[in-house]
């Protein structure tokens, strides 16, 4: 199984099922429209072609340590905000979900890399949209997540919602979760999870 979500939740599923991390965008962040050309082209995509950058985190505060941005393909950009750039550590350092080095994109690369030649794209692969309204840059509007419940696709879709209202929208490919707005991503990762018609066991 193949998690690929917009936000860390499915990270946090690799975590709660004890699953080897096998893509490169678990602990990152995409917008939505990044995720939705990903979802689109998964297939079309050269996962080896990448540029790195180190950005300002666009959710948080201009002053915190800047986070690594990685570019694919020149198509789509992937953020990752838990992996941090600090010159006061020499070696990486975590805390909880947060990376601290001197020299994060090595850090990054390396992450990226092993990650990716995991992938197996011929695997049962669950995209999950995080509909969030609170992140600057990363925001997911209601029109936009009635849109991804409607794109056809071979991969099983998963919309993590706050707004009841969608689930007129659910169909046979496509399963809605309801949270809080505020939930943690561990707390929705354990819902998805949860949910035998979901995850094939």
């Amino acid at each position: 199984m193949i998690f690929i979500a917009s936000d860390c939740v499915g990270a946090r599923m690799y975590e709660q099922l004890n699953m080897q991390f096998n893509n490169p965008f678990c602990w990152s962040r995409l917008s939505y429209h990044d995720f939705i050309f990903l979802a689109n082209n998964l297939n079309d995509i050269d996962f080896n072609k990448i540029d790195i950058n180190l950005i300002n985190d666009p959710a948080k505060d201009k002053n915190k340590n800047m986070v690594g941005l990685i570019r694919i393909d020149n198509k789509i950009n992937v953020l990752y905000p838990h992996y941090i750039q600090n010159s006061k550590y020499s070696h990486p350092t975590k805390n909880n979900t947060d990376v601290y080095y001197n020299n994060i994109t090595s850090y990054i690369l390396e992450k990226y890399m092993s990650r990716l030649n995991r992938m197996n794209l011929n695997e049962d692969i669950y995209l999950i949209l995080h509909h969030k309204i609170d992140r600057p840059g990363f925001d997911v509007t209601l029109n936009e997540c009635k849109n991804f419940l409607r794109i056809k696709s071979k991969y099983t879709k998963i919309l993590v919602t706050h707004e009841r209202s969608l689930l007129s929208e659910q169909n046979n490919n496509t399963n809605i979760i309801i949270a809080k707005q505020d939930a943690e991503t561990g707390a929705i990762a354990k819902k998805i999870i949860n949910n035998i018609s979901i995850i094939k066991q």
